[in-house]
């Protein structure tokens, strides 16, 4: 069932991709990113503490139209709950529609999409859960509103809220899911033409 739902998500971003003619772009803009995470380990018959952690990476996006915004990131993500903690590099890619305020000076943006996370560690206090079971891959459905700020230099800061809800079980033997809260700051330049 949760392959499923991943097939289901990559079907709809791929068709929403496809439409806006994302493959002819050249990208518009990179940038970098840092923050605080802080998400706990779900299963229907209980939910850990929160645990608090961090995010970096980088990413880049396309405009396929003035009010249209496709990102392609990849994430250093501290995740886990109580007493687990897992480290994954996240590739997103998202899709968002951008209201643009002032002439386009301040921006704020919608987005979902599909990411990929490669587990990087594990560390775990027993007996709840073993890093030995933790999976390699995790299927994640992030949402997000992010506000951006860009000067006359084309250069922007932009702070980034985002909820990640896992599409895959964080271990083999148990069924137990990452949720995640992501507060990230952003900079990046325009390399693109026009913004």
């Amino acid at each position: 069932m949760q392959m499923l739902r991943v097939v289901m998500f990559a079907a709809f971003l791929g068709s929403m991709v496809a439409d806006g003619g994302v493959a002819q772009q050249p990208i518009d803009f990179v940038g970098i990113s840092a923050g605080m995470t802080m998400g706990d380990l779900h299963d229907p018959a209980l939910d850990t503490d929160s645990r608090f952690g961090g995010t970096a990476g980088i990413l880049t996006g396309i405009r396929p139209s003035r009010n249209t915004v496709v990102n392609l990131g990849a994430h250093w993500v501290q995740k886990g709950g109580g007493e687990t903690r897992l480290d994954y590099l996240e590739i997103p890619l998202t899709v968002g529609g951008v209201a643009l305020i002032q002439d386009g000076a301040y921006r704020s943006r919608f987005y979902t999409g599909l990411a990929m996370g490669v587990k990087l560690a594990c560390n775990s206090e027993p007996p709840f859960l073993s890093c030995d079971d933790a999976a390699r891959i995790e299927w994640v459905w992030p949402i997000g509103l992010l506000f951006s700020r860009w000067s006359s230099g084309d250069q922007f800061f932009a702070l980034d809220i985002r909820y990640t809800e896992s599409l895959s079980d964080a271990f083999e033997s148990v069924v137990v899911s990452n949720r995640s809260w992501q507060l990230r700051l952003i900079t990046g330049i325009q390399i693109g033409n026009g913004r």
